[in-house]
């Protein structure tokens, strides 16, 4: 018996502690052995101990058990200051504890005032609150605005100051354009090869010879005058430097000889004229590119009804000449292909910046990293087998490297080797192919240079030999086409040089409304653009300038530069591949107009973008001549 009581009372116990589920809560507890309520109560404490003592008081079928319950849970709830739970359970005692147990207005006014006091406590500091946020809602809105307010007029104030430069004097005319870009796009616009450039000619028409704009992030000054351009090129060293974007002299290298300014140029065009040299050309290079286009030439004409392309070709031809030359190299023995990288490299030089993968301009830093390898590696070998010479352009540079005093590096010298490849290669192609394109549509000048070279064979004891200097020199027709046409092609759109101070330029410039100024000053830091196009293009100086006409040339200097023809520049800076690339033309005109004919097929549509593009190449068909 004593082991079911137990028994019973545990069960109460645990039901008591689980709470139930709805029909435990609704089953009143069944009496055993009396709990001690007390005991079981001390457990908990706080509402716990209340809400304990309430189930155990509302499901207990013992009076005096239930009565202990509601004693406990009302000395329990006095403790707190919960008011609502005391009214109910006064009300559910109903007098059965006697007085003492009955309602205590006193202390439930007490409580219910001091909760009143809390909450209006409560809400005055909520209302503090609220004013609080108000006020710095108010003031950061307030110091927001100033904010905006100092960012709106840094803005304007910079936006000022890139449309009004500061000037110790007075600046060009002109637009800056919008802030950063400036007016770079509309100056890459592309226009036909027969116009000269809107954007210049638009600026020309608003400003005169001589106006500022803003050029891939840069303050520029565009100069047209052509006394303007022969004094910058005068000053060269002086006043101004040589300048390249920071992409551009990236993609050549930092140790680009482009780069470099000074004693240092000085030296470096000294070791390049040691090899295109007018002596040099006549002694070292003539009977390699004689050779060199006949090879081609003739392969042109076995592909035939094929077409080749002249521009790609023509790089070809140049390309082989010259790297063999340069460093004996020859694609068609090398095991590791320059010729690839080469194209890779030229693929991308005027893309848009961005180095990341899938890109034309990284696929052009490969293309240079590939070729440097290339001729790394034929460093490398040299320097292993030293005694074998190759009295080369590279065997040269090496032996300067080896001077205790020299300038040059290693690496600037493999530099050297593949900007002169680069140089050589896309300038003189580009002119050879202009130079078809032109003479496809003017036959009665083909005519004139046919008589004039047939001439020379005639001459010649043996009309299979190559070509002489003296042949080279005699051939005064041919140099007024290669003139001609590095006018029209102008394929170096324009010169970039930076101020190296203040320049104040003398003189009488109109501005848009035709008030003359004694001069202008081009702040220091600031980056000239000389443009040779304009004066090749002048009608005053040239007439019909469009036109292709050789012998607008006759009766004048043919073998040097002009303040109205700067094709390769001026000054100290004169191209030094300048001879190199009119020999070239005319070995290939040479031979063009005594051994073959050719024929338009595709292409041929050149645009300007400012540079010479060739969309969709020149492609011609060649047969040989007397067949």
């Amino acid at each position: 018996m004593e082991g079911e009581e137990e028994s019973s009372a545990g069960a109460m116990i645990d039901e008591i502690y689980s709470n139930g589920g709805d029909a435990k809560r609704n089953r009143p507890i069944i009496s055993g052995e009396a709990l001690d309520i007390e005991a079981y109560a001390s457990l908990y404490s706080g509402r716990t101990k209340i809400t304990r003592l309430l189930f155990i008081a509302d499901r207990c079928e013992n009076r005096q058990m239930q009565m202990e319950a509601y004693r406990m849970a009302y000395d329990e709830i006095k403790k707190g200051e919960n008011t609502q739970l005391y009214r109910e359970v006064v009300q559910k005692i109903d007098g059965r504890l006697g007085p003492q147990y009955g309602l205590d207005l006193v202390w439930t006014e007490s409580v219910e005032r001091r909760a009143d006091q809390r909450k209006e406590k409560l809400e005055n500091e909520l209302n503090a609150y609220r004013v609080w946020l108000k006020h710095w809602q108010g003031r950061m809105w307030e110091a927001f605005l100033c904010l905006i307010s100092l960012f709106v007029i840094w803005v304007s104030h910079w936006v000022y100051r890139w449309v009004h430069p500061k000037c110790n004097g007075q600046l060009p005319p002109g637009s800056m354009g919008w802030p950063v870009i400036g007016e770079t796009i509309d100056y890459f616009s592309p226009h036909s090869l027969y116009d000269l450039s809107p954007f210049i000619t638009k600026r020309m028409t608003r400003y005169g010879s001589l106006f500022r704009t803003s050029l891939v992030g840069q303050r520029v000054v565009v100069s047209t005058d052509p006394e303007l351009n022969h004094y910058i090129f005068q000053q060269e060293g002086k006043l101004f430097q040589c300048w390249y974007t920071e992409s551009f002299i990236k993609i050549l290298g930092q140790q680009s000889l482009m780069e470099h300014q000074g004693v240092v140029h000085k030296y470096l065009k000294g070791l390049i004229l040691n090899l295109v040299s007018p002596e040099n050309l006549k002694q070292k290079l003539l009977h390699e590119m004689d050779s060199t286009t006949r090879k081609f030439l003739h392969s042109w004409a076995n592909c035939y009804p094929t077409s080749v392309d002249v521009k790609e070709e023509s790089g070809n031809m140049i390309f082989e000449c010259f790297a063999k030359k340069l460093l004996s190299y020859e694609e068609s023995k090398a095991s590791k292909k320059l010729m690839e990288n080469y194209k890779a490299f030229l693929d991308g030089l005027m893309s848009f910046p961005l180095n990341i993968p899938g890109t034309t301009y990284r696929a052009c830093l490969k293309g240079r990293e590939n070729a440097m390898k290339v001729i790394r590696d034929i460093v490398n070998e040299r320097k292993l087998a030293s005694k074998n010479l190759h009295h080369d352009f590279l065997d040269h540079l090496l032996e300067e490297v080896k001077k205790e005093e020299t300038i040059l590096s290693e690496e600037f010298a493999i530099s050297m080797v593949f900007v002169l490849l680069f140089a050589t290669y896309e300038t003189t192609s580009a002119a050879i192919a202009i130079a078809i394109h032109f003479l496809s549509d003017h036959p009665s000048i083909v005519a004139e240079l046919t008589k004039e070279h047939e001439g020379i064979l005639q001459a010649r004891e043996n009309e299979e030999s190559e070509i002489t200097w003296e042949e080279y020199k005699s051939m005064t027709f041919t140099h007024m086409v290669i003139n001609e046409t590095i006018r029209l092609a102008n394929i170096v759109p324009g010169i970039f040089r930076r101020v190296t101070k203040d320049v104040h330029i003398k003189g009488k410039f109109k501005n848009t409304c035709c008030e003359i100024f004694p001069g202008y000053t081009i702040p220091k830091g600031w980056i000239v653009v000389v443009c040779p196009s304009v004066p090749h293009l002048d009608p005053t100086k040239y007439k019909d300038p469009f036109a292709f006409n050789p012998w607008r040339w006759e009766g004048q200097e043919l073998h040097a530069g002009s303040k109205n023809f700067m094709a390769f520049g001026g000054g100290v800076r004169l191209c030094a591949g300048a001879h190199f690339a009119k020999l070239q033309m005319a070995i290939f005109l040479h031979y063009l107009v005594t051994k073959y004919r050719w024929t338009n097929v595709k292409g041929g549509d050149i645009i300007r973008r400012p540079g010479l593009v060739f969309p969709d190449g020149l492609h011609i068909q060649m047969s040989e001549r007397h067949k």
